[in-house]
C-alpha cells in the first residue's frame, strides 16, 4: 500500500518522491500513501482496538 520508488540518484528503492531533486520512479504502491500515512492509520487502528479491549474487560 505505501509508495516506494526507485531512485535513478540512489539507484535503490527509497520513500523519498524526490532525491535532490529528480523525481524517482513508483515502484509500487499508491503515490498518495506515503509514511505519514501509514503512521497515522496505524495510530488510530492501535487506539481503536486498544479502546474496545479497555471497554470489554
Amino acid at each position: 500500500i505505501q509508495a516506494n520508488y526507485y531512485s535513478p540518484v540512489l539507484k535503490k528503492e527509497t520513500e523519498r518522491e524526490e532525491v535532490d531533486g529528480v523525481k524517482s520512479d513508483l515502484v509500487r504502491g499508491f503515490p498518495f500513501v506515503d509514511n505519514d500515512v501509514v503512521n497515522f492509520l496505524s495510530t488510530i487502528v492501535g487506539s481503536a482496538v486498544a479502546i474496545y479491549l479497555f471497554s470489554i474487560f
